[in-house]
């Protein structure tokens, strides 16, 4: 084995134990389960650092950068899961009538990657878009509330608006989430949590539709059904591989 060969391995290696800490980490919280010196772990969490898979913090703690996320998201595209989870919402649109999504984190927002809109005549959003805010869609507020308490830290932290803790303890209580329709929305969204097969939540299924049409209320039990679906999904695609 070459020895460029061996080195980036070990620079792997080191990228995927900083993955499997909670929330930001000094390099001596993972340099004894690698086996490596103090300036080889340096090394390679430079070498992370400057390719932009880890943030440097000035507490000299290091952190994930959100590339990480997007590959892995990226990762769940290449796998399918939009072709194995696009019946579901197809069958949850024609049930409810209004429109479906999946939605993962991105950044500081909420993306939509998947999007399933009923066949009628009058719809509550033709022209929706991609990006939600965390704070005030029904997505943003169950992705967060699932989601790693670290993410949530590392958001406010760099200024985005996120819901308090007690309204995320809250919403995970609750069991989903509603839009937030005191901004001057006219469209109302109930949310709830999609998981992988480890058990983390990686995406938020939602129905959007008109405030003087749609009633969330009716139509949670349909979502969380299709919620269980997809989650039945995810665990075999799991164990599959």
């Amino acid at each position: 084995m070459s020895q460029t060969y061996s080195t980036s391995l070990t620079t792997l290696a080191v990228l995927e134990r900083a993955g499997q800490e909670d929330r930001a980490f000094r390099a001596a919280d993972i340099r004894e389960s690698l086996g490596l010196t103090r300036g080889q772990l340096f090394a390679h969490l430079v070498t992370l650092r400057e390719a932009g898979w880890l943030e440097h913090l000035p507490d000299s703690t290091f952190r994930l950068s959100l590339k990480a996320r997007h590959l892995g998201e990226r990762a769940l595209a290449q796998a399918g899961i939009g072709e194995r989870v696009r019946p579901v919402m197809e069958e949850l649109t024609g049930s409810v009538m209004e429109a479906v999504s999946l939605a993962v984190i991105d950044g500081d927002v909420a993306r939509i990657v998947e999007r399933v809109e009923p066949d009628r005549a009058v719809l509550a959003d033709s022209t929706f878009e991609g990006r939600m805010n965390l704070r005030h869609s029904a997505s943003g507020r169950v992705l967060l509330a699932w989601g790693s308490p670290a993410k949530v830290r590392a958001l406010r932290a760099s200024g985005v608006d996120v819901p308090g803790d007690d309204e995320l303890d809250a919403i995970k209580e609750h069991g989903y989430a509603l839009s937030d329709t005191g901004i001057g929305l006219e469209t109302v969204a109930v949310a709830v949590p999609v998981f992988d097969a480890g058990g983390a939540v990686f995406a938020a299924l939602s129905i959007i539709g008109p405030v003087g049409r749609f009633d969330p209320a009716q139509a949670l039990g349909e979502l969380t059904a299709a919620a269980a679906r997809m989650n039945e999904l995810h665990t075999g695609l799991g164990a599959e591989r």
